[in-house]
């Protein structure tokens, strides 16, 4: 596929999003909707859900470069569903349980929070995906847990401005050079677009992905991976996916990035000091 078509995808993604992100929807910006960030900065805190926008203008364009439909199908639906849940549990949510310990905690009280519905939603919606890319048996599960575990690893890295886009935006471009030009990685360069614009808004301490818009960029990858490497290779990434998750529940990511220098350096550029 040629490459125009991958720089013209991208290029949309971006503007697509910086018009609304510039002047976000007035209701994005008060009620449930209005956080505070780690510094105690007001700030839009579910805005990221404007992402499934580039996320279905990349899917369109993928199908107008006639792309197989299939593997877009399924990126639209896992970033698109987990990203209306995510945003469910940003406006509804109960912050009094944190982690996946701490929800199945609570599941074991009797209660049921809103993190415990995302996250059957996310292994619902991750086997779901899988088997319309026709993954079956032990891939299936691969396959599913894969595209659940990123939406979750994505949400677990949105607690600093920018840091939940690097890592995304880096997974995606190593997933370009691995994979090439297939129709997954297609179908979510115009997402790639729009993350890198909304890269701006996150920095400068505006804006927040929030659930949302965590969900939409780590289930739409985790889907294009799948749909575009081998068993071998998604193993790999189902190995080091379900490390990372279990090692957040003992281990705090930023304790860790502030400890290694190039990684500190690399989480801090472009912040506000």
């Amino acid at each position: 596929m040629h490459a125009t078509v991958f720089a013209e995808s991208f290029v949309l993604g971006a503007t697509a999003t910086l018009i609304v992100v510039v002047r976000p929807p007035s209701l994005l910006l008060k009620g449930r909707h209005a956080r505070t960030n780690y510094r105690g900065a007001p700030v839009a805190g579910t805005l990221g859900v404007v992402l499934v926008m580039p996320l279905l203008l990349g899917c369109v364009i993928a199908i107008a470069a006639k792309s197989y439909w299939r593997p877009l199908t399924a990126v639209a639906i896992a970033g698109g569903t987990l990203g209306m849940i995510g945003l469910i549990d940003d406006v509804f949510g109960d912050r009094r349980a944190g982690g996946l310990v701490g929800h199945a905690r609570a599941l074991a009280h009797g209660r049921v929070t809103t993190g415990t519905l995302k996250a059957f939603s996310g292994a619902v919606v991750g086997l779901a995906v899988a088997w319309l890319l026709g993954s079956r048996g032990i891939v299936w599960i691969l396959t599913g847990a894969v595209i659940a575990l990123s939406s979750n690893l994505a949400n677990l890295l949105d607690v600093r401005p920018g840091r939940c886009v690097k890592v995304w935006l880096g997974a995606f471009v190593l997933l370009a050079v691995v994979a090439r030009t297939t129709d997954a990685v297609l179908a979510t360069t115009a997402l790639a677009g729009g993350a890198a614009a909304f890269l701006r808004e996150d920095l400068g301490e505006r804006a927040m992905l929030g659930d949302g818009g965590a969900a939409v960029l780590g289930a739409s990858l985790g889907t294009a991976a799948c749909a575009s490497v081998g068993r071998t290779v998604l193993i790999a990434i189902a190995a080091v996916l379900a490390a990372l998750t279990v090692a957040s529940e003992a281990v705090s990511f930023t304790q860790v990035i502030e400890r290694v220098r190039p990684l500190r350096y690399l989480d801090a550029l472009g912040r506000k000091t």
